[in-house]
């Protein structure tokens, strides 16, 4: 994408630190906000970056290296507000004896698309950029989608962020 050979070892870089730095306050920023609104934002952050990645394809090497610097932000913002939704979700959705088995399906749902992801990002990138983040940003609206279908489905899902649910004592 004509983007000089320290972005992507940057690129890790910055989403390592803010990985680490940023939990805490992403938290305390989303806390109180429906899971699924939280959820749904997280899936917009994405399909932007996702966005901006493709627009460093189309636009001046300084340019581009600013796009991807932002769109790293935005991953890594869109990642730490669904992981402090989606482990909870799994957790209410479950009962005492199933909670296990609810974490464990989740967890390999993850390490799925973990394995997955690579062998299908290096075919996809094989083929451009607008093959790549084009169908990747779209996949982030569908997202959205699923996430309001299953609202309406899931008491889990429109509980607060951070906040204890109906059943679940104050602590």
């Amino acid at each position: 994408m004509r983007l000089p050979p320290w972005i992507p070892g940057t690129v890790l870089a910055v989403n390592a630190v803010l990985g680490a730095v940023g939990a805490t306050p992403v938290g305390a920023a989303i806390t109180g906000r429906s899971r699924s609104s939280g959820l749904m934002a997280s899936q917009a952050i994405v399909g932007g970056a996702f966005v901006a990645v493709l627009c460093c394809a189309y636009v001046p090497s300084a340019f581009g290296v600013c796009l991807a610097l932002a769109a790293v932000v935005l991953v890594t913002l869109g990642e730490l507000v669904q992981s402090l939704i989606v482990s909870p979700i799994v957790n209410d959705c479950a009962t005492a004896a199933s909670r296990g088995r609810y974490n464990s399906l989740s967890q390999m749902a993850f390490s799925i698309g973990d394995v997955a992801t690579p062998a299908l990002m290096t075919t996809l990138l094989a083929h451009g950029p607008a093959t790549t983040w084009i169908p990747m940003a779209a996949l982030a609206m569908v997202n959205m989608l699923g996430i309001a279908l299953l609202t309406s489905h899931l008491p889990a899902m429109r509980q607060r962020i951070n906040q204890p649910g109906p059943s679940e004592p104050d602590r």
